[in-house]
């Protein structure tokens, strides 16, 4: 046999057309492995990364992607930090934004490189870590800060960032440079009324609201082409004159938010007067609620007056079907059977049908009903949404829910519903409150059941599928 016939004849070998076989395979999974790695980066963000935290923190929401499928101009989202210092979850949300949309286009720019650039945007320094929202002419600088919220570690007394607040900034950035016009929120004075908190008052200006004040006696009534009036927990009664100016304003189309705390039926008749107008009757006392599902507890103990509510069908409400909200220490009302002509009034927040009105709270021992308390038929409401021709009002008998120590025992729920009820007084549909994401990692818990199943399945049914394949492969090998 020749050498040429020998060489030919190896190649017909079954071990060499195994070989064969083989390399051929892997040449075309070395292909294949080379082809994504070169594809897979120039496929968008959405498509190549996954967002496994239980709170969605590295991508947005649905609110976000209503106002991006609403834009009709092209955005600029500027990431100023330098390289290497990039935080990984702003870069991860920026990524989303960019993916999300081809009207938005996200950018890093090291201001050490490029030191002139925020100038453009701003007349103010601008921090490292800041993020620069531009549409057109108009822009918006978050400094970097506010991208977190932060509170006090008491163990070494240094601010600690405990929530990711950057998806509800950015949004409502692009908001901000896309709207025409910003609404005024002007805030009532002279009947003692509390200052909002500073929580409440970034709300707002985050949501792309202004703030101003109004003083009913040095105007001599509502001014012409207020957005809208809010009033927060007066102490005094109102004036005839203020009531009349108030109810003139509404009639012409006027927008009014107010909240009161604890309002005293016999020393503040106006005000009681002027709300009883639009159908809502105040009930004397602090409501207390027996129904435990509808309260605060803490170490395991219900706080029968810190309520939990339940937010009723609306559509300042919708967005907190998912939510709690917190009303501590509230007052309750009815809503009247027989409306004044044209007044519509629905219920926002209400109790469950347990909770009664306690005359006395200060002096009660206990939970239980005393000679005196009150109870309604149904339930009772804390918060009310009322029309009347153009115009609208939001009420809540109860202010301290807009303080930061309730909203953040709700995770920012109560701040959702502060926003959502100038949305609507305003028509201000684009105006989102997105809560913050904890910074807090899950902790991955089984079972123990799971744990059987899982070890069962891994230590003993893994293995022998492998020692069963194996064996068949062998047998079947030996029969050829």
């Amino acid at each position: 046999m020749s050498k040429k016939t020998g060489l030919k004849n190896a190649f017909k070998t079954r071990s060499t057309k195994a070989g064969g076989i083989s390399l051929i395979i892997t040449a075309v999974v070395l292909a294949i492995i080379i082809a994504v790695n070169l594809v897979i980066p120039k496929l968008p963000v959405k498509y190549t990364t996954f967002d496994l935290s239980s709170a969605k923190k590295f991508s947005i929401g649905k609110l976000s992607h209503e106002v991006i499928n609403s834009l009709n101009d092209n955005i600029s989202i500027f990431y100023i930090v330098e390289g290497g210092n990039e935080d990984s979850s702003v870069k991860s949300l920026l990524n989303s934004y960019d993916s999300s949309s081809a009207k938005i286009k996200v950018k890093t720019i090291d201001p050490i490189v490029s030191p002139k650039f925020t100038s453009k945007y701003t007349d103010e320094s601008v921090e490292s870590g800041s993020v620069i929202v531009v549409c057109g002419n108009r822009s918006k600088v978050i400094p970097g800060n506010d991208l977190y919220e932060y509170s006090v570690d008491y163990s070494t007394y240094q601010y600690q960032p405990t929530a990711f607040a950057a998806e509800n900034m950015i949004t409502n950035a692009i908001n901000y440079v896309t709207s025409e016009n910003l609404p005024v929120i002007s805030f009532l004075t002279g009947h003692g009324e509390a200052d909002l908190d500073a929580t409440f008052v970034s709300a707002l200006s985050n949501a792309n609201y202004e703030i101003g004040s109004l003083k009913l006696a040095a105007e001599g009534g509502v001014p012409d082409g207020t957005d809208c009036v809010a009033v927060v927990a007066p102490k005094i009664d109102f004036s005839k004159e203020d009531v009349k100016a108030l109810n003139d304003y509404v009639e012409k189309g006027g927008k009014i938010y107010m909240a009161s705390d604890e309002v005293d039926i016999e020393k503040m008749p106006n005000l009681v007067s002027f709300l009883k107008g639009y159908g809502i009757e105040l009930v004397k006392g602090i409501l207390v609620e027996l129904d435990t599902s509808y309260c605060y507890a803490y170490n395991g103990v219900s706080i029968n007056y810190m309520l939990l509510p339940h937010t009723d069908n609306h559509e300042i409400t919708n967005d907190l079907t998912n939510y709690y909200v917190m009303f501590p220490q509230s007052q309750g009302f009815t809503i009247a059977e027989n409306l004044p002509e044209g007044v519509k009034t629905d219920s926002l927040i209400s109790t469950s049908e347990k909770a009664y009105s306690s005359v006395n709270i200060e002096e009660k021992q206990s939970s239980a009903k005393e000679d005196g308390d009150i109870e309604v038929d149904g339930t009772f409401k804390l918060g009310a949404a009322v029309t009347y021709k153009e115009g609208k009002i939001v009420y809540f008998s109860n202010a301290k829910f807009m303080e930061q120590t309730a909203n953040q025992s709700v995770s920012g729920a109560n701040s959702i519903l502060f926003i959502k009820s100038f949305g609507w007084l305003c028509d201000t549909k684009d105006s989102v409150s997105i809560p913050s994401k904890s910074v807090s990692y899950d902790v991955l818990t089984i079972n123990s059941s799971t744990a059987t199943v899982l070890k069962t399945l891994m230590v003993g049914i893994v293995p022998a599928l492998i020692i069963i394949a194996g064996i068949t492969v062998v047998i079947l090998r030996k029969k050829r």
